[in-house]
């Protein structure tokens, strides 16, 4: 027996330490494997892109992305235009049937200064 074969006692069976090394690889990897697949939740085919949630407001459909679930672009309370500027948030209005959530909203008004452009300062902070 050369220095690097390992003996089982019991049976009289010897490895060398390369195919010990590989042979318990293989093991992990098979069993990583077979964890991340349980792991994952079963879909439909046909819907396996897009999820749909109820929310207070509403039903949302978002994006699968991976083992994430996007939602973009939810309304989390209604307009603060007008009378309603510097009030308590209100809730939204409700919907009927399923939203969209694929994109972001509108972004929030800036006002502009000679020579400063808001978007080209924003993306050096």
């Amino acid at each position: 027996m050369s220095k690097h074969e390992i003996k089982n006692d019991q049976t009289g069976a010897s490895l060398t330490r390369r195919e010990f090394l590989v042979a318990t690889a293989s093991v992990a990897a098979a069993s990583a494997t077979m964890q991340a697949q349980a792991s994952q939740p079963q879909r439909s085919a046909s819907n396996s892109m897009f999820r749909t949630v109820e929310t207070a407001s509403g039903k949302v459909q978002g994006i699968v992305d991976g083992p994430v679930v996007e939602f973009r672009g939810i309304p989390y309370g209604a307009s603060t235009a007008g009378s309603n500027r510097f009030m308590p948030p209100r809730k939204p209005a409700s919907w009927a049937g399923v939203r969209e959530c694929f994109g972001h909203g509108p972004i929030s008004p800036q006002g502009s200064l000679p020579g400063w452009d808001f978007r080209t300062e924003y993306f050096q902070l």
